[in-house]
């Protein structure tokens, strides 16, 4: 048992996942990875039914990933070419080929199939890290909107789309 504030006591199996080990499934890699990038949405996600909640990771995972690349990237090629990466490796999955071995990319590939998620909203968040190569801040508000409509709103549109939501007034591009 483990002991957390307000002394509510919670069974070690709760948090085991959680916890770092020598490999981790794919799974749990997306879910460490949220918790070391993105804490509140860590938390947020663990408030999600159980069958959602794996997706949830994934996509948010996902996210990460890419969001990632800008930030570690000293040459704007390199970043293209990992921005290239992640395009082939959806298009594997999508198109049926065995997913590469990278925990993302494997975890993807069963939360897309059981989900059937649109390939597109990837696309879409893999597109807009990519264009924002090099950084040069955003002139008017207008491209800052832009902006984040391309790389945050389709991690919820993929989430609700996991949750089997029917999401309306989505622009018709999708």
């Amino acid at each position: 048992m483990i002991l957390l504030r307000n002394f509510h006591l919670v069974p070690s199996r709760t948090c085991r996942s959680f916890s770092a080990r020598s490999s981790p499934s794919p799974a749990d890699y997306c879910i460490n990875l949220v918790k070391q990038y993105d804490y509140e949405n860590f938390l947020c996600t663990l408030l999600l039914p159980g069958n959602l909640r794996r997706a949830a990771f994934c996509i948010r995972a996902f996210n990460i990933e890419v969001s990632l690349i800008g930030d570690k990237i000293t040459e704007e090629n390199i970043g293209l070419m990992r921005y290239k990466w992640w395009n082939e490796a959806l298009g594997g999955i999508y198109n049926e080929k065995s997913a590469l071995k990278h925990p993302v990319v494997l975890e993807l590939n069963k939360v897309i199939k059981e989900h059937k998620l649109l390939k597109r909203q990837f696309t879409r968040l893999i597109t807009a890290r990519s264009n924002s190569i090099p950084k040069t801040g955003f002139k008017t508000m207008t491209d800052m909107e832009a902006y984040a409509e391309e790389s945050t709103s389709p991690v919820y549109y993929l989430i609700l789309q996991a949750a089997g939501t029917n999401v309306l007034n989505v622009p018709t591009y999708l």
